[in-house]
């Protein structure tokens, strides 16, 4: 229940950050998360699942973001790009009930580290792809525990 507060929080506070930026396919992909993660809060099974699904689709928009990016730098590039592999990853094993789908989790180290070198390497500053990559390194570590 902590974790879905917690995420919830972020992605509504991420949402509002992309909604500030320029970049339409960033907006696209937060907000998609967003739902994803607020839908979760309805007690029907079917929308929980719609959610993960959406959830999961949006993972794989973020592989697609950092794919189609030229103008970003390529170790940003591959940061976009791992991280929405290991979700989409772990979307897809949890979705299909696929053996080793709980020990997927270990990549979300991976995910959290490259999230930070990716903090790092951009100062800190805030840049379009810094809202969905929030929510989904939170979505990581709150798996992870």
């Amino acid at each position: 229940m902590t974790d879905r507060i917690i995420l919830s929080i972020v992605s509504v506070t991420m949402l509002l950050l992309a909604i500030r930026q320029q970049d339409r396919f960033s907006k696209i992909i937060t907000g998609g998360l967003t739902i994803g993660i607020l839908l979760t809060w309805i007690a029907n099974p079917i929308l929980i699942t719609i959610s993960f699904v959406i959830y999961t689709i949006c993972s794989l928009l973020t592989v697609i973001y950092g794919i189609i990016q030229n103008h970003l730098s390529t170790q940003i590039r591959i940061t976009i790009c791992l991280t929405g592999l290991i979700v989409l990853t772990r979307g897809v094993f949890a979705i299909q009930h696929y053996p080793f789908a709980n020990e997927m989790k270990w990549l979300m180290i991976i995910q959290v580290i490259t999230y930070f070198l990716f903090i790092i390497h951009t100062k800190i500053k805030i840049t379009p792809e810094t809202s969905f990559m929030t929510i989904l390194m939170i979505g990581c570590l709150l798996q992870f525990f």
